[in-house]
């Protein structure tokens, strides 16, 4: 034994042996909080996390704890365990926001044009987007829609991040953000802010309804969507969110209407939906 063969010298008064117990203490306490924050964050929002993403979550949780000035992880888990709705949001909104901007899939908008317009002229149409973030997507589905005189037509804009949705019921974006529109379309549909920044016109803006919703919970509207987007964040669901997440969408989907899905994202069930091209779906009549 390496012990036996350099025994370890008895120090009198030494404060050696306790820093290293209470530093063994301090980690384990520390793993003890990253498990529970890992194991709430599956059961709140059904994010899957394998090693892989642990490690991204974990790059995530020390951010948080750097910029909201908290000593410990162990006290973010303390938060949290005390249902504090503020941090519970912190932590979900740092967890959750991911990559958006405008025009994002312009082949889908291509295709939702072309389906509008085969539609009746009077009837009004409902669209869900699911996992909004900040909006960009909502904008842009608007902003293409009017662009071809198309009016008649509400787009209900959902995430879990109440701060993102804040973000996107503001409308209000970063210059170079707004650089894939054409000049035409910015002077149309957005008004200077100020030096750095455009906000979205109102007339573009009452088109959109904001809603915070959580795709794993239970979710029932009153009327039936034609059309849903819900793109990029399936791919982050496990069996158990993708499961509640797609049978969201199907409750709330007319037959015959259109889910827009991420090129990544998980195929939806067969039997359920056709494929109309790559990640565009219609549902069955069933």
């Amino acid at each position: 034994m390496l012990q036996e063969k350099y025994p370890l010298k008895k120090m009198k008064n030494s404060l050696y042996p306790d820093v290293f117990l209470n530093k063994s203490k301090a980690v384990e306490k520390e793993a003890i909080a990253f498990d529970y924050l890992r194991d709430f964050i599956n059961s709140y929002i059904g994010l899957r996390l394998d090693e892989n993403r642990q490690y991204i979550l974990k790059s995530k949780i020390d951010k948080i704890l750097i910029r909201e000035k908290i000593d410990s992880i162990t006290t973010l888990a303390n938060y949290i365990n005390l249902n504090n709705t503020k941090w519970i949001n912190i932590l979900v909104q740092n967890i959750t926001t991911g990559h958006t901007f405008f025009c994002r899939e312009e082949h889908h908008l291509k295709y939702l044009l072309n389906h509008v317009k085969n539609k009746k002229p009077d009837s009004f149409m409902k669209i869900w987007s699911a996992g909004c973030s900040t909006g960009e997507e909502v904008y842009s589905i608007i902003i293409s829609l009017l662009s071809e005189g198309i009016s008649n037509f509400l787009v209900v804009a959902s995430d879990i991040s109440t701060s993102s949705l804040q973000k996107a019921s503001f409308g209000i974006y970063h210059k170079d953000k707004v650089k894939r529109f054409s000049k035409d379309i910015i002077r149309k549909y957005f008004s200077e802010y100020n030096d750095q920044y455009y906000q979205v016109t109102k007339a573009v803006r009452r088109h959109a309804k904001i809603k915070q919703i959580n795709m794993i919970e239970p979710v029932q509207f009153q009327e039936y969507f034609d059309v849903v987007f819900c793109r990029n964040i399936l791919m982050y669901f496990d069996e158990r969110g993708l499961t509640a997440a797609y049978r969201n969408i199907i409750s709330n989907l007319k037959p015959e209407g259109l889910l827009f899905t991420g090129s990544t994202d998980i195929v939806p069930r067969k039997g359920l939906f056709v494929s109309m091209q790559n990640s565009i779906y219609q549902k069955l009549r069933t």
